[in-house]
């Protein structure tokens, strides 16, 4: 089950989302009244909604904002709860996890949603802590050639999560 109560590979276009953000109570009534300033705006709200955030070499990364294609709270608990999901479906629950973020916009705020989604899953919280942006890039490099380790890297916050 998706975070938003949609069945994994169900199938709902943009527009179909959309509406969900817009109408569904999980969201804060910032973010609904937020999108809903921007209906009639077909060409953002496609941008917005047309796919879901992707990981690529360097994490998860995008424009800050509402939408699935774009990194906010909601797209960093879905991230994390994958992680999570993938951490417990190995068996390494029990080995916790560590976080680190940077100084960038959004980058405690996303780290704190990862920490609550990931202690939300019963993992255990390790570390959290702030580091500056280059030591950051090098911790998700060295938490991507670790052995046993899985990592969740964000654009704003270059979040490394590791299992230890």
């Amino acid at each position: 089950m998706h975070l938003l109560g949609v069945q994994e590979g169900d199938s709902m276009s943009y527009m179909d989302t959309y509406r969900q953000w817009c109408e569904n109570p999980y969201f804060d009534e910032s973010v609904r009244e937020e999108l809903k300033s921007i209906a009639g705006n077909e060409k953002e709200i496609e941008d917005r909604f047309y796919k879901d955030l992707e990981f690529g070499t360097g994490g998860l990364r995008g424009v800050i904002g509402y939408g699935t294609n774009r990194m906010n709270v909601y797209t960093v608990r879905r991230a994390t709860q994958g992680l999570a999901n993938f951490i417990i479906k190995e068996g390494a629950q029990d080995k916790g996890v560590a976080i680190a973020f940077d100084s960038r916009r959004m980058s405690p705020e996303f780290a704190d949603e990862a920490a609550l989604t990931a202690a939300e899953a019963a993992l255990s919280i390790l570390l959290k802590l702030l580091v500056t942006t280059s030591a950051a890039d090098v911790a998700v490099e060295a938490a991507a050639e670790a052995k046993d380790t899985a990592l969740l890297a964000l654009e704003a916050a270059v979040l490394a999560v590791s299992f230890v």
